[in-house]
């Protein structure tokens, strides 16, 4: 996956990992920084604060709107395949824009999603309660379905209310954990896609800011 985001938006491998002020990224052209992140963005916080002190960076994260899961034996055999009943929605990358919620308002930092249909291939392996689970150990991209510039107008479209809602309402519609539901909303909030209009109770009532 990260393979194939790397190729899309440069085809052309001179510019793949590039050192920059001391860090390797994914591509580097015309002073233009685009790193690929297919997971946490916590591992970028100090390559970013550096980098974004003289380069604009723009990252690039994938939306997984369909998975055929391919699922492998102990052998290494192909036992069945599937496809997933799970959808990500495009604001799922709010979860990960808290763990970099202090450089959200920098200029020279901006957020590309990418929806993808893949092909997941997963095998068994063993946790920590001794109970069988299965891992992915690949994802492979079979159709690009959208690119979305993920500004703060375009993040404004994607909230499915039209009024006022709160907390759960959004967990519901997002589909996201009443973790990430909250980091969603702060990071949302830093980047004054969304205000809080009053507080009932202990709950939070948000608007689209205009």
């Amino acid at each position: 996956l990260h393979q194939y985001l790397k190729y899309y938006f440069c085809n052309d491998s001179i510019f793949h990992e590039q050192k920059c002020n001391g860090y390797i990224v994914d591509i580097l052209k015309d002073d233009q920084i685009i790193e690929i992140q297919t997971s946490s963005f916590n591992a970028m916080r100090k390559k970013l604060e550096t980098l974004l002190k003289t380069h604009k960076i723009t990252i690039v994260y994938p939306i997984i709107l369909e998975r055929i899961l391919y699922n492998f034996n102990d052998s290494g055999e192909l036992e069945n395949i599937r496809k997933s009943p799970k959808k990500e929605h495009p604001l799922k990358i709010g979860k990960e824009l808290y763990k970099i919620n202090h450089l959200l308002n920098n200029k020279n930092l901006s957020f590309i999603g990418v929806v993808l249909k893949i092909f997941e291939e997963r095998i068994p392996y063993i946790n920590r309660y001794k109970q069988k689970r299965m891992t992915r150990i690949n994802q492979i991209p079979y159709e690009l379905v959208e690119i979305i510039n993920l500004d703060s107008k375009t993040l404004s479209s994607l909230i499915p209310f039209d009024t006022e809602f709160d907390a759960l309402m959004f967990k519901k519609k997002i589909k996201l954990s009443p973790r990430d539901t909250s980091s969603t909303l702060l990071a949302l909030r830093t980047l004054n896609v969304i205000e809080v209009i009053r507080k009932e109770g202990k709950k939070y009532i948000y608007k689209i800011k205009e």
